[in-house]
């Protein structure tokens, strides 16, 4: 089945979506409450390699798109010149 590169919800469910520092779960909730998402980068069908590549920080989380969606969560792109390759935010 194909996907649409803008809708998350048609990606295979084991695509990674990778998010980038070392924060515990209540800065990102704090962040969340604030800014209403944070940032993580995901693509269908790139390595993780790849997707870590854009990512400044040295220390990743990894789950899957599949993950994100059970949770509630949601992918809206972010593609700007000033962001990184593969940039999404995810919000509830």
């Amino acid at each position: 089945m194909a996907h649409d590169p803008n809708d998350p919800r048609t990606w295979p469910n084991a695509t990674i979506v990778i998010r980038g520092g070392t924060r515990n779960v209540g800065h990102l909730a704090n962040v969340m409450t604030r800014d209403g998402s944070w940032s993580v980068i995901s693509e269908p069908g790139v390595a993780f390699q790849v997707l870590a590549a854009s990512i400044r920080n040295t220390t990743l989380r990894r789950t899957s798109v599949q993950r994100v969606l059970v949770a509630g969560g949601r992918l809206v792109p972010t593609r700007s010149d000033d962001a990184p390759p593969f940039h999404w935010d995810c919000s509830a």
